[in-house]
């Protein structure tokens, strides 16, 4: 299972609309909460980054601390290849 816990990963696989199986966070105060599968990048800051649910055109989004991101769950066939 591929991980990118670093915000250089992050950036590439912003830049490449990759689809992230699943980002995994540290507990939250609501069990299951967020479901942060199926999910792409839509910016980066400085401290935190947005993220929705693909197909969701900005319904759910989420703001995300680099912090809390323990890693991320890609499909081996979404590794972008670095050139």
């Amino acid at each position: 299972m591929p991980t990118v816990t670093s915000k250089v990963g992050f950036k590439v696989l912003m830049d490449r609309n990759v689809l992230i199986n699943e980002i995994f966070v540290r507990a939250t105060q609501v069990p299951g909460e967020p479901d942060l599968t199926g999910v792409r990048i839509v910016s980066m800051h400085l401290d935190f980054m947005i993220i929705e649910k693909a197909g969701s055109v900005g319904a759910e989004q989420f703001f995300i601390r680099y912090d809390d991101i323990v890693a991320v769950d890609i499909a081996a066939d979404q590794v972008p290849i670095l050139s």
